[in-house]
């Protein structure tokens, strides 16, 4: 099926529709803030080719009647933010870390060409959305989004022109494969509707033609970006590097069902409904592939960066740390997977050493850069570092299996005094660096409040384990806990001007909160057993443990997401 040499001509050379007329010349200004601003634009000029086609799937999969809901809530964050990315390239926008409005006359001629064909597009979006809608609004979805893709690519060319020069070693080569790794994202999106499109009866022959070669070149270009062949740059991190090969295992996961198309094989509604998801993850993780090449090109243009915002994302995780490793004391005392939870006191101690030394030296494989200098935020370090000592050794006795009922009984009695210490380190920083040319108090807040989720999450899972250990008197915090949990949710999610945190600034974040969310409602109830005073066994504490191991870590990701958001607005 894949004919490759015809591809990788395609991936740099522009043959045609397959590629999208993509014509890349690099060599952006030399000024530091120009390259940040520029590689910006690309991004964003970037993903309006992505919305388009996320739009034209959700649109196939709600006339199909495939995840309605979802799909209804698609098409609304794909309205709203089209139009914010839009009115950020021409206008500037702080939210996007695009500094100034645009001035280039063929950059703003293709923006308005792009805006004149969304408006019509962006209707029968929202009509549908609504529930209004009419087989007038699919059938125009369908038939136009082909040509808002095309009017996006032509802003993308319209973006690389005008920032672009003829030396590719102005910028390193970043903002080619900037643009093909957006492209990606818009790929993921195209074969969901392409796929939906052969289901539906919907321009089969077009449609089948059309993804196996969308296919081919999404396989093609991830290869290249991963081998840093075709005239790309290799990953210039272990974290793209890393990146690429999630997605590329994802891809070859997806690959088959997508075959099952091509071969115009019938597929249960469920397994559609599957492939729509599991390309929506893709999606989201090339999305933080994208935000992680921008700042790669940003550290190695030497803009300014200390790791502001990392700063922001470690120094809360210690708070986790705290919370992780009671919650696995406890468990580990109560008989509760003692193997796996040993397993987590070791990682979380050795995680909490690695932070607290690169807050404190620096640490360039956490991005955190230089030595810290600020007085204040030295001591903090130091009054943390006090409450950690007599709280590692009794975590170093447990796992040499020495005093382990005495060393579990200080790690419960001090854990909050070192939680404390944390929290104090996590506001010294966040007011040092919340320097609006590196990072905004606005996304400093969104950091450090996405980040206390993550121990929020183990503050329940210790807390429940007390209770269930004989600790009654713990209800209280634990309803307590799980309030703040959800308020704080529901304010990353809706927003909560009152406290100055706004909305999740990114499609891909919302989704996130929003699965987050259904994990919570789900673990609700076991929580209020253990208000209850309901005995459970084992079995369910376990699973308990797992599923808010499960939040931690998808709350892990949202931050990330919130880090780079604070980068680079993606």
């Amino acid at each position: 099926m894949f004919v490759m040499p015809t591809v990788r001509r395609c991936l740099i050379t522009a043959c045609g529709a397959l590629v999208f007329a993509l014509a890349v010349t690099p060599s952006l200004a030399q000024q530091s803030e120009q390259l940040a601003s520029a590689n910006e634009r690309i991004n964003f000029s970037g993903k309006l080719r992505m919305l388009s086609q996320r739009a034209a799937a959700a649109g196939c999969n709600l006339a199909a009647e495939i995840d309605v809901s979802k799909s209804r809530q698609i098409l609304t964050l794909t309205s709203a933010e089209f139009g914010k990315i839009l009115d950020g390239l021409k206008n500037g926008s702080s939210d996007l870390k695009i500094s100034s409005a645009e001035n280039n006359d063929a950059v703003l001629s293709s923006l308005q060409v792009l805006n004149d064909r969304w408006q019509t597009f962006d209707s029968a979006l929202l009509n549908l959305s609504k529930d209004s809608q009419s087989a007038a609004d699919i059938e125009l979805i369908n038939v136009q989004n082909m040509a808002v893709l095309e009017s996006a690519q032509q802003l993308v060319k319209s973006v690389l022109d005008s920032y672009s020069g003829n030396a590719d070693a102005d910028d390193g080569g970043f903002s080619k494969v900037i643009d093909i790794a957006g492209r990606q994202r818009m790929l993921t999106q195209k074969m969901s509707k392409e796929a939906c499109q052969i289901w539906s009866n919907q321009n089969t022959a077009e449609s089948l033609e059309a993804l196996s070669n969308t296919m081919e070149l999404f396989e093609v270009s991830l290869s290249s970006l991963r081998q840093g062949s075709d005239g790309l740059i290799e990953p210039p991190n272990e974290r793209i590097e890393q990146g690429l090969s999630i997605v590329w295992d994802e891809w070859v996961s997806i690959k088959p069902l997508l075959e099952k198309a091509l071969a115009s094989q019938t597929v249960e509604i469920q397994g559609r409904e599957q492939l729509a998801r599991d390309l929506d993850q893709m999606l989201r993780d090339m999305n933080s592939v994208v935000g992680l090449y921008t700042v790669a090109q940003k550290e190695s243009g030497n803009i300014s960066d200390e790791g502001a915002s990392e700063r922001v994302n470690f120094s809360g995780k210690l708070r986790m740390l705290t919370q992780r490793i009671a919650a696995s004391a406890c468990n580990y005392a109560a008989g509760v997977e003692p193997k796996q939870n040993k397993e987590r006191l070791s990682s979380a101690q050795a995680e909490f050493v690695k932070i607290m030394n690169a807050l404190e030296l620096g640490d360039a494989d956490l991005r955190i850069y230089g030595k810290e200098k600020q007085r204040k935020t030295l001591d903090a370090l130091s009054k943390v570092n006090e409450a950690w000592v007599p709280f590692s050794d009794a975590v170093e006795l447990v796992l040499n299996d020495e005093q382990v009922e005495e060393s579990i009984a200080i790690i419960v009695e001090q854990n909050m005094n070192l939680l404390s210490a944390a929290k104090l380190l996590v506001s010294e920083i966040s007011g040092q660096y919340s320097d609006p040319s590196v990072m905004t108090q606005g996304d400093a807040m969104l950091i450090d409040i996405s980040g206390r989720q993550r121990m929020l999450s183990q503050k329940i899972s210790k807390e429940a384990c007390l209770i269930w250990s004989g600790q009654i008197e713990i209800g209280e915090d634990l309803t307590e806990t799980m309030q703040v949990f959800e308020l704080s949710l529901l304010a990353l999610r809706d927003g909560l001007e009152s406290a100055g945190i706004k909305a999740a600034p990114t499609a891909e974040i919302m989704y996130g909160l929003e699965g987050i969310f259904e994990q919570w409602q789900n673990i609700r109830p076991n929580l209020q057993k253990a208000n209850s005073g309901e005995v459970v066994d084992v079995e369910e504490r376990a699973e308990l443990a797992q599923d808010l191991e499960v939040i931690l870590a998808d709350m892990n990701a949202l931050v990330g997401l919130y880090t780079i958001y604070g980068k680079t607005g993606l």
